[in-house]
C-alpha cells in the first residue's frame, strides 16, 4: 500500500489539472503524500512534480473527447462535458475509495468530481470542492455571464433569480438522474441542484482566484474563500531557439495567440489573428498542438506546437486567446493586455472581468474575424500601463492559502 494523505481529483484539460498540481506541490513540500486522479494525458506533469498519479481514463479517451467540435459550442459543449462526467462517477468514486483506504484524510475535488464527493460522504472523510473561476458560482447577487455570452447583471434581481433558477434546473436534467441512481444504490438520499448547490456545499469551498478578480458573493456557500490564482506552468521549460529568436527579432512585441491546449478546431481564429497582427505591422506567434488544419499565413507569423506560456509572455505585446481561466491568470500575472475570443463555459465571464479591470477586450469567438480582432488588439495594446498595474496586485500566495485550508481539514 502506498500511503496517501490527500487525494485530489482533476477532470478536464490542462487548465483544470495544473492548479491541483500547484496546490499538491505546496502540500507535498510540507511532507504530505498527495495523489492526483486524472487522465493519463497529464501523468508526466503529475509525477514530475513528485506527486502520485492515479489514472482515470487513457490518452485515447482524452483525444477522442477533445476532438469533438461540439465541445466548443456554447450549449452543446456543456451537455457533452456533463455527459462525460456522469459516466465518470463510478471510476472516480472507486479511485477515491482506494485513496481513502490508503490513508487519505482529505478529498479535494473539482466541481465535476461527483464520485469523489459521494465517496467522502460514505466514508465520512472531509471533502473540499475547488472552483477555478467566478462563473462557477450561479450567484443572484453577482451573476456570472453565462456560457452563451448572456450578461444578466443589469436585470432586476427577481428576473435574474428566475433565470438562474431555471439554469440550475436545466443543468440537473442530464446530471441528477445518474448521480441519484448511483447514490440510491449505496443507500444515500437523493439530491438536487447537483452543480449549482450540492457539489459546492463544502467547507472549505476553495475559489482559486483573488478577490480583485472576482469577490466571493455573499450568497456563496458559507465555506467559500478566495485563495488567489494558482500559478503552475508545469515542468520548468525554456523557449526553443526558433521561438526565442522570433520573439526577440524586429521592433515591438509580438502578438501571441492560443485558443486552448485541447482545442483542435481553432484554425480559423489562428489565421484571423495572424492576419490582424500583420495588418498592424506586428509579428504573431501562434501556439497550437494541432497545426495541420491551418491554412496560408503571412510571413510575419510563426506556428509553434508548444512553448511555455510564462516564458512567451515575457516578450508579448498582446495575448489573443479563448478566455480559459488558466490562460487569463497567466497573462494577468505577466501584465500583458488581452483579447478574448470567448466561445463557451466561463470564457465570456472571464472576458468581462478583464474589461472591467481595464486590461482586455472581449469578442464572441463565433463571430470574430480579422477586422474585429485587429481592432481589439489595437485597443488592448493601448492598455499596457493598466495591465502592468494590475499585475502588481498578484502576491503569489494562492497555493499557500489553499494548502493551509487543506491542512486544517486534516487536523479536524
Amino acid at each position: 500500500m502506498t500511503r496517501c494523505d490527500v487525494f485530489m481529483l482533476g477532470l478536464g484539460s490542462w487548465g483544470d489539472v495544473l492548479p491541483l498540481i500547484g496546490v499538491g506541490t505546496e502540500l507535498a513540500s510540507g511532507g504530505l503524500a498527495v495523489r492526483i486522479g486524472c487522465n493519463e494525458h497529464f501523468a508526466g506533469a503529475v509525477t514530475a512534480a513528485g506527486l502520485q498519479h492515479e489514472q482515470l481514463g487513457d490518452e485515447e479517451t482524452y483525444r477522442t473527447v477533445t476532438a469533438d467540435a461540439r465541445l466548443w459550442h456554447p450549449t452543446k459543449g456543456l451537455r457533452l462535458l456533463l455527459g462525460y462526467c456522469a459516466r465518470a462517477v463510478e471510476p472516480t468514486h472507486e479511485a477515491t475509495l482506494r485513496a481513502i483506504d490508503d490513508g487519505a484524510g482529505a478529498v479535494i475535488c473539482h466541481q465535476l468530481g461527483w464520485g469523489a464527493k459521494i465517496a467522502g460522504e460514505e466514508r465520512r472523510v472531509p471533502v473540499a470542492t475547488v472552483a477555478l473561476a467566478p462563473a462557477s458560482i450561479l450567484s443572484r447577487e453577482s451573476p456570472p455571464v453565462l456560457g452563451t455570452g448572456l450578461d444578466v447583471s443589469g436585470w432586476p434581481r427577481w428576473l435574474r433569480g428566475a433565470l438562474l433558477g431555471f439554469a440550475e434546473r436545466l443543468l440537473d436534467l442530464g446530471v441528477a438522474g445518474p448521480v441519484n441512481r448511483f447514490r440510491r444504490d449505496r443507500g444515500l438520499p437523493p439530491i438536487s441542484r447537483v452543480l449549482a448547490r450540492w457539489v459546492i456545499a463544502t467547507d472549505p469551498f476553495l475559489c482559486l482566484w483573488p478577490d480583485w478578480f472576482g469577490p466571493v458573493p455573499s450568497d456563496a456557500p458559507p465555506g467559500a474563500m478566495a485563495t488567489g490564482f494558482i500559478h503552475n506552468d508545469g515542468p520548468e521549460e525554456t523557449l526553443a531557439p526558433e521561438v526565442r529568436d522570433f520573439l526577440l527579432a524586429g521592433e515591438g512585441h509580438a502578438v501571441v495567440a492560443t485558443f486552448g491546449s485541447g482545442n483542435q478546431h481553432a484554425a480559423r481564429l489562428l489565421e484571423a489573428t495572424a492576419r490582424a497582427a500583420d495588418a498592424l505591422g506586428r509579428r504573431s506567434l501562434l501556439l497550437t498542438r494541432f497545426p495541420g488544419e491551418i491554412g496560408a499565413l503571412p510571413g510575419s507569423a510563426l506556428v509553434a506546437h508548444h512553448a511555455p506560456l510564462a516564458a512567451v509572455l515575457e516578450h508579448a505585446g498582446c495575448l489573443v486567446h479563448h478566455g480559459g481561466i488558466g490562460t487569463t491568470a497567466r497573462a494577468l500575472r505577466a501584465g500583458v493586455p488581452q483579447v478574448v475570443t470567448a466561445l463557451a463555459y466561463d470564457q465570456h465571464d472571464n472576458a468581462l472581468r478583464l474589461r472591467r479591470l481595464g486590461v482586455g477586450e472581449r469578442l464572441k469567438g463565433a463571430k470574430a474575424d480579422t477586422p474585429s480582432i485587429r481592432g481589439a488588439i489595437e485597443r488592448a495594446i493601448g492598455r499596457a500601463e493598466t495591465a502592468a498595474e494590475v499585475a502588481s496586485r498578484e502576491d503569489g500566495l494562492g497555493p499557500a492559502r489553499a494548502a493551509d485550508r487543506i491542512r486544517a481539514m486534516l487536523a479536524r
